[in-house]
């Protein structure tokens, strides 16, 4: 599954407070470990602001786009 932002929200951001304890609550009436739920808040977190930086710089024609990194391929 995946959730796909309209156009207009495609800017990195949290989710709403209201958006994620909605999403708790289908895990826990599911039966379903909320620590990986509990993580991926946590990455949001911390790598929003460092997306939108990079979003930022790269618009302002300060940074290239970001490659992919090279996994040892």
């Amino acid at each position: 599954m995946a959730y796909v932002m309209t156009e207009l929200c495609k800017e990195p951001s949290i989710p709403s407070f209201d958006y994620y304890n909605g999403i708790l609550e289908g895990y826990r009436q599911n039966g379903l470990p909320t620590q990986p739920l509990k993580q991926a808040w946590e990455h949001c977190v911390e790598e929003v602001p460092r997306e939108t930086e990079r979003i930022n710089r790269s618009a302002c024609g300060q940074l290239s786009p970001r490659r992919k990194k090279d996994r040892g391929r």
